[in-house]
């Protein structure tokens, strides 16, 4: 409590600066105003740690706590350049990065909630002060999510008397409510069509939210997972190891629970309620691994279909989010208790983030050496990052026998192949003056568009370089544990 007191009121401290600075925006407010991120994410990190303190681990079965660290240091890194180049939006920012902090350091999921609300507000400040015309409309998209979110959350206290997220996990019917909002705010197919609207604002913004936001859904669905199907777990093992991974084992599973359920234990199903609870649970966590296997596979494939049907160039990009998020939780759900799935999703998610903020950025420069690399990766040609996700993540589904994500994988590449060769070749009248739909203040007014670009690649390069050498680190880590 009294950590979280001071991640707060050092939040606070920062806004109120912030507020009081004069409208000219000097070198050094931009630098000091990067530095409160960092020092934001310094408290975090304390105050992450110390949350997990207050829990036995005998209760905690699978916390993806890495996947939390990574989303709120990529989160901090992006933050610091999006102020760097907005420093008029700096208000808007840090209350989204708070915002993040409150998703990934909670241990209930009221305050989840309440993490998305901060972040939603923060977000919805950035659209309005950039002028963005479809800022109703996205909000009222976001609004019915957090509405799905709330309700789900006054379920789960009903249900189990307590909102902890770690505490006596076990499947329930409520708990999907949590998940449809976390699908709506993540972007999924068919929830998240909704993610058209990213279409018409601003670069300048649009690079930081389509790295961030609906990535820390992501988040939110792998710590909810074990309230969704920690009960497969046992079954599976009970199942021949041969049709257990292939790609009729969620019906095959399904069917054989049913008959032997019906002709051995039938009497006492009648008679014993526990009985009948471990029966549905088990029904219900069955349902969860193929429901949510069959929204990832159409994410990944209909959100690269919708791209290429797409005539504008931030269009394509937007709806590629939809495809790169269906087959990050195609990875991350398969074989959810095993740990290598934790550092191919950080392995995916590192490509994503650095991948589409880049496009984004650069989407009025396409003719950039920075854009090319951006859209080969994006693509998974080799010697890129996005190659070795795909490849690892190919490797690994092949392995575990799951053939029809390894299949699905396959055939979004190649129709995301297809979409990119049409956003390279697209030739759309640019913007005079990129820095007037930002709403920036005079001194970067002066500023021209060449030098402003120049320093957007220098900038990306070096977050290129930084990735680089994170991606490394993570396939090494994850072939040491194949092996």
């Amino acid at each position: 409590m009294i950590i979280s007191l001071l991640l707060f009121i050092t939040y606070l401290i920062v806004l109120l600066q912030i507020a009081h600075e004069s409208n000219k925006s000097t070198t050094f407010n931009k630098y000091y105003k990067i530095q409160c991120v960092f020092i934001l994410c310094s408290v975090f990190m304390l105050v992450y740690d110390k949350s997990l303190y207050n829990f036995d681990s005998k209760y905690i079965q699978v916390v993806p706590h890495n996947i939390g660290v990574f989303i709120t240091i990529s989160s901090s890194i992006l933050t610091a350049f999006a102020l760097f180049l907005n420093p008029d939006l700096s208000v808007g920012l840090l209350t989204s990065l708070y915002g993040i902090y409150k998703i990934t350091s909670t241990t209930d999921f009221f305050n989840m909630y309440v993490g998305y609300e901060v972040l939603l507000s923060g977000f919805v400040f950035c659209l309005i002060k950039s002028q963005y015309p479809h800022w109703k409309l996205y909000l009222k998209y976001q609004m019915l999510a957090s509405f799905i979110l709330f309700f789900g959350v006054c379920l789960f206290y009903l249900e189990n008397g307590h909102l902890g997220i770690f505490y006596n996990q076990k499947p329930f019917f409520n708990a999907y409510i949590l998940l449809l909002g976390f699908l709506i705010k993540a972007g999924a197919y068919p929830f998240g069509l909704w993610i058209a609207l990213y279409s018409k604002i601003p670069n300048q913004i649009l690079f930081w939210a389509s790295g961030l936001i609906t990535k820390i859904s992501v988040y939110s669905i792998l710590v909810l997972m074990p309230w969704l199907s920690s009960g497969m777990y046992n079954l599976s093992n009970s199942v021949n190891k041969g049709l257990s991974k292939s790609i009729v084992n969620p019906i095959i599973i399904l069917l054989s629970s049913l008959y032997n359920n019906h002709t051995k234990h039938s009497d006492i199903i009648m008679h014993n309620h526990e009985n009948l609870y471990a029966n549905t649970s088990t029904i219900l966590s069955l349902l969860c691994s193929v429901g949510l296997g069959a929204i990832s596979i159409l994410s990944a494939i209909i959100g690269a279909i919708l791209a290429y049907k797409s005539l504008n160039s931030k269009k394509i990009l937007s709806f590629h989010i939809m495809s790169q998020i269906g087959i990050i939780l195609n990875i991350a759900v398969f074989e959810f208790h095993n740990q290598m799935n934790f550092g191919l999703t950080i392995l995916y998610l590192t490509h994503h983030i650095w991948t589409k903020s880049t496009l984004f950025l650069m989407v009025d420069d396409k003719q950039s050496w920075l854009c090319k690399y951006a859209a080969l990766s994006l693509i998974g040609f080799p010697i890129t990052p996005g190659f070795i996700a795909k490849f690892s993540a190919l490797y690994f589904m092949i392995q575990k026998h799951y053939y029809i994500g390894a299949m699905s994988l396959i055939l979004s590449s190649i129709i995301t192949a297809f979409s990119v060769e049409k956003f390279m070749n697209s030739f759309e009248k640019p913007t005079k003056n990129l820095i007037k739909n930002v709403n920036l203040n005079n001194d970067l007014y002066k500023t021209n568009i060449y030098k402003n670009d120049l320093y957007k690649k220098h900038t990306l390069s070096i977050i290129s370089l930084v990735i680089h050498y994170i991606l490394m680190y993570y396939i090494t880590k994850i072939f040491i544990i194949c092996s």
